[in-house]
């Protein structure tokens, strides 16, 4: 982390991608959150296939995060190369 003292710990789970420099992109995180505390690998394979039939999708990852009420939450990190694109693919969502 850059600017941040040696043990900085922060507050919340946080990531970064490294895209080269030249590409615009926007980010979107889906998350799928399970009171159960366990993660469901079956959901998150419906989510990522939706996410892979996505137009404009340059790349998406996958994190995930116990939160304090001791859920886990599956969160997709997507990028496209253009917002409208996603703001389509938000709308579908999973309907299809």
């Amino acid at each position: 982390m850059k600017n941040r003292p040696d043990h900085f710990e922060p507050p919340y789970p946080s990531w970064e991608l490294n895209l080269p420099l030249a590409i615009w992109y926007v980010q979107c995180q889906v998350a799928l959150q399970m009171p159960s505390g366990k993660r469901d690998d079956l959901l998150f394979s419906r989510l990522a296939k939706a996410l892979s039939l996505a137009e404009g999708l340059l790349h998406y990852e996958r994190a995930g995060y116990v939160d304090p009420q001791d859920a886990y939450n599956d969160i997709a990190i997507a990028y496209w190369s253009c917002e409208d694109t996603m703001n389509k693919w938000l709308l579908k969502g999973l309907s299809e």
